[in-house]
């Protein structure tokens, strides 16, 4: 049973029960009109075509992954009948049919790569003379799949695969191999002509990465995230710089040091400082509140990174600074209002958490990330919630420049978003909307009774938004703080407040739904508070948009 239907990538929230259906007609139907037709028959072999996509899953292909898992769960259930079935669940053949050049191309990026069908065939011979039920059959590039794969969060299911532990362990290690050559000329350069190599260094890799023509086509300054990088293209260059200098870098360097020119500074330092060791090394905050909160004292681990903040620089108002920083453009198109979204301040917390988010958006409206403020070493931090909601304000009236716009706020954030809406209906500028995702009220009990599975959670997650240098838990500790002092105020934007279906830990018992003290309209997503905003993401982007069309 080899027939199938493959639609273009759909989010699940935005597939109809039609289009649904279509997809796994083919291959659901077909299979269970063979499986009765083959009863009394003298049967050797009932061979059912799978997909890796119903093993490891795939963005935009809910429909067919599932249906494809219908395939691999009847030939289980045939075997417990005693009849033959082997299910295979195929990565990607080569020679024509659902795999061409564009979908091929794109798979090779995810560290798919393509079969030639006449080694495909003899795998499959190899399948049938084991006799299994199930098996999997796909060539994979483990240093590029793994990478994208284990980016959200750590992933079990390849963890137990020796190819997959010997990447991801070489990977924390440092051990890619490099260029000697780059390594000796970077050492024997002054410190401005190595940032100047760097720079061109880094536009070379970044322009082989976005498939353009050559390193000229790259601004040093224009950030990452505007030119076009997601989390994909953000590994693809981690591994491919990382290949050249030798450097440990973390999947989300492009996130940390958003543009070229940025990132080749970072990379000379680290070969003018810390090259040869852990370039994180002196982050020792990190390694700290990580045991406290494994010993049940987050309050307590939470109470040494607000000391550690009161040792940093801080500003008491917007105009202290040298300059507002910017809104970052995560997505580009015509809708409006506009969407300026506030992250968590938790460690995890940056423009890097609405990647998933963003990509959702293109094409449809603009949508904007507002910066941490002291997640950088050299950044100062705010001292009151008042001048950062002031400052966030500011950054978003600029950016918006008289165009209509919403706020989002993720966790905390939420509260920071409702007290610049609030900040900016004084300034004249009203948000449309006001978007809440899963945001707690600083009295609400369960606070306390979830922060340490949220903990638990940041840390487990260090791989894709690390390291949490001690800039950025210092920063954490001084935000927790002010999310427990900012004051809310009456808003006469509309709320949309938005809480996932699943609570973050299985064991939890009692209330763990978020709730909000004032009008709103709510609605319920799949995921929990993380994975709203991460495999979950298109069902949030479908909730979102539908609501904002709505305005």
């Amino acid at each position: 049973h080899a027939a199938g239907v493959v639609r273009d990538d759909t989010p699940l929230a935005g597939s109809t029960i039609a289009e649904f259906a279509e997809t796994a007609e083919g291959k659901i139907a077909g299979a269970l009109l063979l499986d009765e037709l083959s009863i009394g028959h003298p049967v050797e072999r009932f061979v059912l075509f799978s997909s890796g996509s119903a093993v490891w899953g795939q963005a935009g292909q809910a429909a067919y992954a599932g249906a494809n898992a219908f395939l691999d769960a009847l030939a289980h259930a045939r075997r417990a009948r005693g009849l033959p079935a082997t299910s295979v669940a195929w990565g990607a053949w080569g020679g024509g049919g659902m795999v061409d050049e564009s979908v091929g191309a794109r798979l090779r990026r995810l560290g798919v790569r393509v079969m030639e069908p006449g080694a495909a065939v003899a795998a499959l011979e190899k399948v049938l003379d084991h006799d299994e039920s199930h098996r999997v059959v796909a060539d994979i590039d483990w240093r590029r799949f793994a990478s994208v794969f284990t980016l959200a969060r750590p992933r079990p299911l390849l963890r137990a695969l020796p190819d997959v532990q010997a990447v991801l362990d070489g990977e924390a290690a440092g051990q890619d191999a490099h260029e000697p050559s780059l390594a000796a000329e970077l050492a024997g350069l002054a410190a401005d002509e190595r940032v100047d190599r760097l720079r061109d260094l880094v536009r070379a890799h970044t322009a082989k990465v976005l498939g353009h023509s050559g390193p000229d086509s790259i601004d040093p300054d224009q950030n990452f995230l505007e030119a076009g990088f997601d989390s994909l293209t953000s590994v693809e260059l981690r591994n491919s710089l990382a290949g050249a200098t030798g450097l440990r870098m973390p999947a989300t360097v492009v996130f940390d040091h958003p543009s070229p020119a940025a990132l080749a500074r970072h990379l000379s330092d680290e070969f003018g400082g810390t090259r040869g060791g852990d370039p994180h090394a002196g982050d020792s905050l990190s390694a700290l509140f990580g045991e406290a909160a494994r010993a049940g004292k987050t309050h307590e681990g939470l109470a040494v990174l607000r000391a550690v903040a009161e040792l940093r620089p801080s500003f008491d108002a917007p105009d202290e600074l040298a300059a507002i920083p910017p809104a970052l453009k995560l997505a580009t198109g015509p809708g409006e209002p506009a969407l300026f979204c506030f992250s968590t301040p938790m460690a995890l917390g940056g423009a890097a958490q609405f990647a998933r988010l963003a990509a959702n958006f293109q094409g449809l409206r603009d949508l904007f990330a507002l910066p941490v403020l002291g997640f950088a070493p050299e950044e100062s931090l705010p001292g009151t919630a008042e001048a950062a909601v002031r400052t966030w304000a500011r950054s978003v009236r600029d950016a918006a420049d008289g165009r209509p716009f919403a706020l989002l706020g993720y966790c905390a954030g939420g509260i920071f978003a409702h007290a610049a809406a609030g900040h900016l209906e004084e300034m004249g500028v009203p948000p449309a909307g006001l978007i809440l995702l899963d945001t707690f009220l600083a009295e609400s009990q369960v606070v306390d009774d979830l922060g340490p599975q949220m903990v638990e959670g940041m840390f487990e997650r260090e791989d894709s938004f690390g390291p949490f240098t001690n800039a950025r838990l210092s920063a954490m500790g001084r935000y927790y703080k002010l999310f427990r002092e900012c004051e809310l105020g009456e808003v006469t934007a509309p709320i949309l407040f938005v809480h996932p279906d699943t609570p973050l830990a299985p064991s939890l018992s009692g209330e763990w739904r978020a709730t909000w003290h004032t009008k709103h309209t709510a609605q319920e997503v799949k995921g929990d508070h993380f994975t709203m905003l991460e495999g979950e993401a298109p069902s949030m982007a479908h909730t979102i948009e539908t609501w904002l069309e709505s305005l």
